[in-house]
């Protein structure tokens, strides 16, 4: 009768042998299983991809600078009556390798932020959102096209702004994601909120790798990983845009140390970002949060009023 084993389960297949015979001859059958590795590369605190380096660290810099460039380029430019093809163009693209397609939508109607731009003229009024994302960073912005909406920021932009600055100020080294997930929550909650998807998740030349940011989770941040500040709110009305989504890294002592002496223009930009968000924003950042991109935490969301921004007071 044939008899069958199973070799221990090594790298990312499994093989049974499986041993019989057919007259005098014997014959051996390898049959072979390809096993679910994936936490190997992306597990949210165990995964090989989740864990960067100094250069690799630089390299997101790169990418988040010049995304959130690109979005600062597209709101300074908005004028209600272009299209949002016209607005888009505005961003200045330069060949930049993507993370995700390029995204904007100004509408009445329902808010769909993964939507890519249109021929749509832009109006007054309009709900507005848009994403630029390259290898290392994706930045988003979402508002409304006005100079001035007394009722939206009131109840919708502070109490938003409110969650995306204890977000800042609570992440860090050895905070659990399901303790920073309950405060976003719970501030968000005053606003009559609550976060659509993980408030935050871990990022590289992927969008999104994973996240240790979940209900009751009790996985560690820890140095080296790159984040995303990403709270989406809901529920909203139509014609009615939240989001301030921009990229950081957490780093230690030594981290930091080894980024500010291989890449001393980064480590500088790095710094005066730290500096603005603290002196400029008010927000209390742990000198082990490192922004990435050009203009953290900044959030206008009246399109053309992009100098108004809010601010912890």
């Amino acid at each position: 009768m044939p008899k069958g084993r199973d070799n221990r389960n090594k790298g990312i297949f499994k093989t049974s042998i499986i041993e019989g015979s057919i007259g005098r001859g014997q014959v051996v059958i390898f049959l072979t299983t390809l096993l679910d590795k994936t936490p190997v590369m992306l597990h949210p605190t165990e995964g090989v991809r989740v864990y960067n380096t100094a250069d690799q660290i630089a390299v997101y810099e790169w990418g988040a600078s010049r995304a959130s460039a690109a979005v600062v380029n597209i709101l300074n430019g908005v004028e209600v009556g272009m299209s949002e093809f016209e607005a888009v163009r505005n961003m200045n693209y330069a060949g930049e390798p993507l993370s995700a397609h390029l995204m904007f939508s100004a509408r009445k109607d329902q808010m769909i932020g993964l939507r890519s731009p249109s021929g749509k003229k832009i109006a007054l009024g309009d709900g507005a959102t848009t994403v630029v994302s390259y290898w290392g960073g994706l930045s988003c912005r979402a508002g409304i096209i006005a100079k001035e909406n007394e009722e939206f920021i009131e109840k919708f932009a502070k109490p938003y702004f409110k969650a995306i600055a204890t977000w800042y100020q609570e992440v860090g080294i050895g905070v659990r994601g399901g303790d920073l997930f309950e405060k976003c929550r719970t501030v968000l909650a005053e606003g009559n909120l609550k976060p659509a998807l993980n408030p935050g998740h871990l990022t590289s030349t992927d969008e999104w790798l994973h996240t240790p940011i979940r209900p009751n989770s009790g996985e560690v941040i820890a140095s080296g990983m790159a984040f995303q500040c990403d709270i989406i709110p809901t529920p909203l009305p139509h014609g009615v845009g939240l989001n301030c989504e921009d990229s950081v890294v957490i780093a230690d002592k030594d981290l930091r140390e080894e980024l500010k002496e291989k890449h001393p223009n980064v480590w500088a930009r790095i710094e005066a970002r730290q500096t603005f968000v603290r002196e400029k924003l008010g927000i209390d950042l742990n000198d082990e949060v490192l922004p990435l991109s050009t203009n953290p935490a900044y959030y206008n969301p009246l399109w053309l009023a992009p100098e108004k921004a809010l601010v912890l007071v």
